[in-house]
């Protein structure tokens, strides 16, 4: 499937290049658990691309932590990488072993019982907080220009992403119909810390 994906990105991007237009594509590795995964379809990306020699294609190959055990990899994951996305609503699902569609039923009680504080997939619990910043301090600490992205829900939440902001992340990324939403609280966060 990885192969058929890539062949289809590269055949696009060819198509673009041959307008006379310029671009770069990031191609995203979901569900990463081990380093040798994100290894794997790099090498996987450059055979492919090798059919696409004459285009002068540029692309980067760029692993999306999900799974709490490779956020504490990243030493090892960073120097193979310009990018990292870490989904800190997966991570939540991760950490706390829930899911966000059967939680509905439970997570009412679980915030007024105060054993979350605000619903966990939007407002980021101290546990994902935690897992998070070690990857960014592992991650910097071997690739200090690394690009670090975080997505999900998170983004828009005020609470959640000056939590994130303060622990080194780069960029967002959110759901389409709460950009709006993150780009207000984004510029409120840029008020208050000027």
């Amino acid at each position: 499937i990885y192969e058929i994906e890539i062949r289809a990105i590269l055949s696009a991007m060819q198509k673009v290049r041959s307008e006379n237009k310029q671009m770069h594509v990031e191609i995203l590795v979901p569900y990463i658990c081990v380093v040798g995964e994100l290894l794997y379809v790099r090498d996987l990306a450059d055979r492919v691309a090798s059919e696409f020699a004459q285009a002068h294609l540029h692309y980067d190959v760029a692993p999306i932590v999900e799974i709490s055990g490779i956020a504490f990899e990243m030493d090892k994951l960073a120097p193979h990488t310009k990018l990292i996305v870490i989904r800190s609503d997966k991570l939540t699902t991760s950490t706390h072993h829930i899911v966000r569609e059967d939680a509905r039923q439970f997570l009412g009680a679980y915030v007024g019982r105060g054993w979350f504080y605000g619903d966990p997939f939007r407002v980021i619990q101290k546990s994902t907080e935690r897992i998070v910043r070690h990857a960014v301090e592992a991650a910097k600490s071997v690739n200090p220009n690394i690009r670090i992205l975080v997505a999900g829900t998170h983004c828009s939440n005020e609470y959640s992403l000056r939590r994130l902001l303060d622990l080194g992340i780069t960029e967002i990324c959110c759901p389409p119909i709460m950009v709006p939403v993150a780009k207000l609280i984004a510029a409120k966060i840029k008020r208050t810390t000027a």
